[in-house]
């Protein structure tokens, strides 16, 4: 476009340019060094956690992520196609894929409604504690729902 970054570029190429050349540089460009630094740090946590994934459980299902993380980073460094279309869908698909396997989350100790510390009025605390299943957090979840259809929220 005619838009300063770009009309630089293609000042000094001779033809014209949609794009930066480069996703790195586009980001620079368009969303200046506080973007640079947000997208690498994403990229790199999203890199890092599914590596972590693919190496500890070593299935073929979970090598995809950072394969395709690899590929679009090495595509970024000649065009911007992560930027837009399925380059952007795909980043986005491997980041939450990324995070959903492994969450900081789950480092994360049972939580007091899990172990039953904080039972209703009228009904007796556990005297074990029970684990954090998900058949426990579904179970309480849908004790909430229930409350919450009683409210009429």
């Amino acid at each position: 476009g005619d838009e300063l970054p770009y009309s630089i570029v293609n000042a000094l190429s001779d033809i014209p340019h949609p794009t930066g050349l480069n996703a790195y540089l586009d980001v620079l460009l368009q969303l200046g060094v506080a973007g640079i630094l947000v997208f690498g740090v994403m990229v790199v946590l999203a890199l890092g956690r599914s590596w972590l994934v693919a190496s500890n459980k070593r299935n073929i299902i979970h090598v995809w992520t950072p394969l395709v993380l690899i590929a679009l980073l090495a595509t970024s460094a000649t065009e911007s196609s992560i930027l837009v279309d399925y380059g952007w869908v795909m980043l986005v698909i491997c980041i939450v894929n990324a995070s959903q396997n492994m969450s900081w989350r789950s480092a994360l100790p049972c939580s007091a409604s899990c172990s039953g510390s904080d039972a209703p009025p009228g009904r007796p605390k556990a005297t074990s504690q029970p684990s954090c299943s998900r058949a426990s957090i579904r179970a309480s979840a849908a004790r909430i729902g229930v409350l919450l259809e009683r409210r009429g929220c």
